[in-house]
């Protein structure tokens, strides 16, 4: 009998597991775990997720979280894809899982093959949004779309709109090179994850509690 599909709604609570490919250790060293929780606390801060339990083991890892808004599958594909490209030993995606796994995980949170994320609405505010800044940052330079794509693809004025995309949205960096028409998008998003990585400091889960 297949399982009950997750449903996203808001104030939905979700135990969300993922483990490493081939159940391959995501953690080598404290490092990584302050990593990831610095991560997480990020995730929080941009979806308004409510952390109230987790627990991270050698390969893979556990998290009881609230969302107060309807958006799991575009705050775990933010969470994953940059943990994932913090972590450089494991292969870029959004789930941190073989193939199977990452079928599963797409069954619990009611997505098909054919549509990876049934996330055509759910996705549309996260990019609304992100349009909205985008937009508005157009306005302030007076650059028309015309005029942003002409611009050479490292101008410092798209860089310091794609940090701000980054910040403050959950959309891909590969959303963000493509709007932003910087080019191949795995540069941008080495350059986007430096910048916010803060590997020294130990995260404030408190702004997971909203």
């Amino acid at each position: 009998m297949p399982r009950v599909l997750r449903i996203q709604y808001p104030g939905a609570i979700y135990h969300v597991m993922n483990r490493g490919d081939h159940r391959e250790p995501i953690f080598r060293d404290d490092l990584d775990y302050k990593r990831f929780l610095t991560t997480l606390a990020e995730a929080c801060t941009k979806t308004d997720w409510q952390v109230r339990a987790y627990c991270l083991m050698g390969n893979h890892f556990h998290l009881l979280f609230e969302t107060p808004g309807a958006n799991l599958v575009a705050g775990m594909c933010w969470f994953l894809s940059t943990y994932t490209a913090r972590f450089k030993a494991i292969r870029r995606g959004w789930c941190l899982g073989d193939e199977t796994y990452r079928k599963e995980l797409l069954e619990s949170v009611g997505a098909s093959e054919d549509e990876p994320y049934r996330a055509d609405a759910r996705r549309e505010t996260t990019e609304e949004m992100a349009r909205r800044i985008l937009n508005e940052e157009l306005d302030k330079l007076g650059w028309t779309g015309a005029e942003l794509a002409g611009r050479a693809k490292g101008d410092v004025r798209k860089i310091r709109i794609a940090r701000l995309l980054w910040a403050d949205t959950a959309v891909t960096p590969k959303w963000i090179a493509a709007e932003l028409h910087m080019g191949n998008w795995t540069p941008v998003a080495n350059q986007l994850s430096d910048n916010s990585e803060q590997p020294d400091n130990q995260p404030d889960l408190n702004l997971c509690q909203k």
